[in-house]
């Protein structure tokens, strides 16, 4: 009587499979995953390529991240910090050591980054001011002068601003003193 390996139902010796479950019912013999010859199923060594058995097979070497592509997420950290931030935050949620190392470094560019940008862009508005370019600037005309017999005619372009004229002043200028 041959054993069933599914259901452990016992089967004739002439069976082919399992009279409950189906199963094929084995001869004894396997495969070796390394030759392909077929060997007794109580061997430990086959006998033709010398595979053992009895070494159990360790997990799949994991890939481990390539400088590349390290570089690229750290130039995205920097030139947009809040993507750099949100690819930190994920790659710190890894479990992987390396990977956390990433995220960090990540993380840190991208604060860094939005902190220089706030930064400078402050500065460029203590510096120029807010608003259109008139608002903050002295109001300026062009004279286009005209030679005459008795002196100068000056003649006013107007002046791009809401400025009441009594609070305009104009200074007339040669090339030796001033006079307003």
């Amino acid at each position: 009587m041959v054993t069933c390996a599914k259901c452990g139902v016992e089967n004739p010796d002439e069976a082919n499979t399992c009279r409950m479950c189906g199963n094929t019912l084995g001869t004894g013999m396997r495969h070796c995953v390394s030759c392909g010859r077929s060997i007794d199923w109580n061997v430990n060594v086959c006998p033709y390529c010398g595979h053992d058995f009895r070494i159990v097979l360790q997990d799949v070497a994991k890939m481990t991240m390539s400088t590349g592509i390290k570089v690229l997420l750290y130039i995205v950290s920097i030139l947009i910090p809040i993507a750099g931030i949100i690819i930190g935050v994920v790659f710190l949620l890894r479990d992987d050591p390396e990977e956390k190392r990433v995220g960090k470094i990540c993380i840190i560019l991208g604060i860094v980054m939005t902190l220089l940008t706030v930064g400078l862009s402050l500065l460029f508005v203590m510096v120029l001011g807010f608003g259109t370019p008139g608002d903050n600037m002295t109001p300026t005309t062009t004279l286009s002068d005209i030679a005459i017999t008795d002196g100068y005619r000056f003649n006013f372009v107007s002046i791009n601003s809401n400025v009441a004229w009594s609070d305009v002043s104009i200074v007339v200028t040669d090339a030796q003193n001033s006079v307003s």
